[in-house]
């Protein structure tokens, strides 16, 4: 059924029990006088009759309501309930007093209603129809062709009185259905904006093949997106309604370890962040990127998740892509230049003869233009392999002092060169660390060779150990140049160079401080900078314990 039929059944059910509540409004307090209050007994008997006429008609309606599903049934039936209800309330005015009844009101109902179930133009004729019943009501008695039994002054026959009530409510009532018009055209203008809206968020995810979703936990509903179906190769009708459905599409090496990110974020209230399979129809594979949060009660209790899911397949392959073209490159540029680092030391070892002092620079500084391809190459290959996911940890029980202390013969020489003073403060106790000491020597070397490149000479450069409960940290301080906070905000991209002064006649891949970043990641732990120009800059390292 078209969405404008289903709209009519939807408010045609509406009217339905908007009379309910009206009836209900009108029918009980005045029954309830009727009997209790005094000298009212006559006119019991017409107000069951008029109660037992309203009631029934609305069973009626309502049994009729669920008869057929067919538009134009709806309309026939909707314009029924509307013819019905001018009448009844035009009787009802009559039967009340008529020129004296204030039910006139009533006929609001009738008039709100009838735009929602035929548009904004029908609201004038609902309020015409209104007005005319009322009107036919009131002449009729002035004419003597009906008698309002309920009457209990002559107003019905002074001609300047039922003049000026004709006048006074077919203006209100005219004016309720200009209100109603003026509502419903305000109403459609903003339904039309969230249409507009809500087209302009479906091509923009079908654009990002992204879609969203929003989980009620306590009644395990799942709704989700037009993009979200079609990121999952599925349509509208398809079982997708409950959590279960949704954990049914996941990848089976995938679904444990995803039920169980949800389950601890239900627990927590944390958002959650993760990559993960699907399998579509024909057992086609999709990588997906999905993000939630998690919505809590009063109370703390966990009621709705919601979030988006990204196919990035296609992003990561060619991530993947990439990472095997820099391999191989790499690989190629590491060959020769390990080659030619072999025949710079057979020269500077003397194997081809004396060299004499100019020679011996020259040697020299091809010698440490060598050492600096291969560390490009070292980089390169060390991102080629984190991207791939094939940088693995070789976990193993360090105590991080006597660590430290064992690459600082290298770091001292390295800091003289450059006539900086080099500190280390370690505590007396070991300091106990599940990790990987090669991938974590890379990080402490890179974080001091950064504070040595920016540090200018007769300048210190501190390592401090801070042992912890749960985790330990590591902090790298110098007396440097310091950064500024949009400097910072890019420090640990690919690639970022730095553009102070500070930075001019340093060479560096700007891989150190995202392969840094990325070891540390991998050890569950966090790395933090706090800088400020002229002052120097503070890295932060903390490191879980054992992290899981």
């Amino acid at each position: 059924m078209p969405k404008s039929g289903l709209e009519l059944i939807r408010h045609t059910r509406w009217y339905i029990r908007l009379r309910w509540l009206l009836l209900l409004a009108i029918i009980a307090p005045a029954l309830v006088s009727l009997y209790l209050g005094s000298g009212l007994t006559h006119e019991r008997l017409s107000s069951l009759v008029i109660a037992a006429v309203a009631v029934g008609s609305n069973v009626l309606f309502y049994g009729l309501s669920h008869l057929r599903r067919r538009e134009t049934y709806y309309r026939a039936l909707a314009l029924s309930m509307l013819a019905f209800d001018v009448l009844f309330i035009s009787y009802f005015i009559y039967s009340k007093g008529g020129i004296e009844s204030r039910s006139m009101l009533l006929y609001a109902l009738p008039i709100l209603m009838s735009a929602p179930l035929f548009g904004r133009a029908s609201v004038y004729i609902a309020a015409s129809g209104s007005a005319l019943g009322y009107d036919a009501v009131i002449l009729a008695n002035y004419l003597g062709i009906i008698h309002s039994p309920d009457a209990v002054t002559h107003q019905a026959t002074n001609l300047t009185y039922v003049l000026n009530s004709i006048i006074f409510f077919t203006v209100l009532l005219l004016l309720v259905g200009t209100i109603s018009d003026l509502i419903t055209r305000l109403l459609l203008q903003k339904q039309e904006e969230a249409l507009i809206a809500a087209a302009a968020l479906r091509r923009a995810q079908a654009i990002a093949r992204v879609g969203s979703w929003e989980w009620d936990v306590a009644n395990n509903t799942i709704r989700w997106s037009d993009e979200l179906y079609d990121i999952f190769g599925l349509g509208p009708e398809s079982s997708h309604s409950t959590y279960e459905d949704y954990l049914r599409h996941i990848h089976p090496d995938d679904r444990s370890w995803v039920a169980g990110i949800i389950e601890r974020s239900l627990k927590t209230h944390k958002p959650f962040s993760y990559d993960h399979r699907i399998v579509k129809r024909g057992n086609k594979v999709q990588i997906i990127h999905t993000e939630g949060k998690v919505v809590t009660n009063r109370r703390g209790k966990a009621v709705q998740l919601y979030g988006t899911a990204q196919d990035i397949t296609d992003e990561r392959m060619l991530e993947a892509a990439k990472g095997d073209f820099v391999s191989l490159a790499s690989h190629q540029l590491r060959t020769p230049a390990s080659g030619v680092r072999m025949l710079l030391g057979m020269l500077q070892e003397g194997y081809v003869g004396k060299l004499t002092l100019q020679q011996r620079r020259t040697v020299q500084d091809a010698f440490d233009a060598n050492e600096r391809l291969l560390k490009i190459a070292d980089d390169l290959l060390n991102v080629a392999k984190l991207e791939s996911g094939r940088l693995v940890l070789n976990r193993q029980e360090i105590d991080l002092a006597a660590w430290l202390q064992t690459m600082w013969p290298q770091q001292k020489l390295l800091a003289r060169e450059r006539h900086l003073k080099l500190k280390l403060e370690l505590p007396d106790k070991p300091v106990r660390l599940y990790g990987d000491p090669e991938r974590l020597a890379m990080v402490v070397d890179n974080l001091l060779s950064n504070a040595r490149k920016y540090t200018p000479p007769r300048g210190t450069v501190t390592v401090t150990l801070k042992p912890g409960t749960a985790a330990h940290t590591i902090t790298v301080a110098d007396t440097g140049s310091g950064m500024t906070r949009a400097e910072i905000a890019r420090l640990f991209g690919k690639f970022t160079r730095l553009d102070n002064l500070a930075s001019e006649g340093t060479d560096g891949t700007g891989l150190g401080l995202y392969l840094a970043k990325s070891i540390v990641d991998l050890h569950h732990g966090s790395i933090k900078v706090s800088s400020k120009p002229g002052a120097g800059s503070i890295f932060t390292v903390r490191l879980p314990k054992n992290p899981l």
